[in-house]
């Protein structure tokens, strides 16, 4: 297995894991996180076994993919959205400024 992260940034990162049909065998398992806080209270998984990650970032060092949306923190928290294929790679965290409601 080749994760996205392989330990823990620092903070608070957050995890997802997937595990086989059986139930009896994990097909992947990966940390995403910066050095902050960054918790992804929401995931979703679509047909096609893509997991979409949601949440927040407190890291300048959130790890980010060539063509996001923003690859830096612009102001504490951001909030991002990330994509893992069934096969457990990351496809364009993206990160947004996080707005107050």
């Amino acid at each position: 297995m080749n994760p996205i992260q392989a330990t823990n940034a620092g903070g608070g990162d957050s995890f997802v894991a997937k595990l086989n049909a059986a139930g009896n065998a994990l097909v992947y398992s990966t940390y995403l996180g910066g050095s902050d806080f960054d918790p992804f209270p929401m995931i979703e998984i679509d047909r096609r076994g893509n997991a979409y990650l949601q949440g927040t970032t407190f890291s300048t060092d959130f790890p980010t993919t060539a063509g996001a949306f923003q690859t830096a923190l612009a102001s504490p928290p951001d909030t991002y959205v990330a994509k893992v294929n069934p096969a457990g790679n990351a496809r364009a965290p993206r990160q947004r400024p996080h707005a107050e409601s």
